[in-house]
């Protein structure tokens, strides 16, 4: 028999709590869960290169905007979900981010049965929330 593959999550974050809080929060999301990290854009972008089922994204990231690792993700084949994970709350923000293919954009702090649950959807493949949706 065949081992399924783990479902691998890239964090993005400059914040060492947030992605150790969103480790807890998606290790059980699937049976075999493996993070890969990054602190900056440059980073995540590295890691998005090596391959990604799901990415979890500060917007605001020390070496650039976050958003260059979202719109590379949703242009991958086939695109990789995003959930963006941000202190702003402005509808502006959360427009832009939903605009260029966010699954989802979640406030910090944000409750990590809500993450989870998004996180599972987004790995399932339902229809991420657009700005017209929200």
């Amino acid at each position: 028999m065949k081992e399924a593959l783990p479902v691998r999550i890239l964090l993005a974050d400059p914040d060492a709590d947030v992605r150790r809080a969103v480790r807890r929060a998606l290790a059980s999301v699937a049976r075999d869960v493996a993070f890969a990290e990054a602190e900056d854009r440059a980073g995540a972008l590295a890691r998005l290169g090596e391959g990604a089922d799901l990415v979890v994204l500060e917007p605001l990231l020390p070496d650039g905007s976050g958003l260059d690792v979202l719109r590379a993700a949703v242009e991958r084949r086939p695109p990789v979900p995003v959930l963006v994970l941000s202190d702003l709350d402005r509808d502006i923000d959360r427009f832009w981010a939903l605009r260029l293919g966010a699954h989802a954009f979640l406030r910090k702090p944000v409750d990590p049965e809500v993450l989870a649950d998004r996180a599972a959807k987004a790995l399932r493949g339902a229809p991420r929330l657009t700005p017209e949706r929200v």
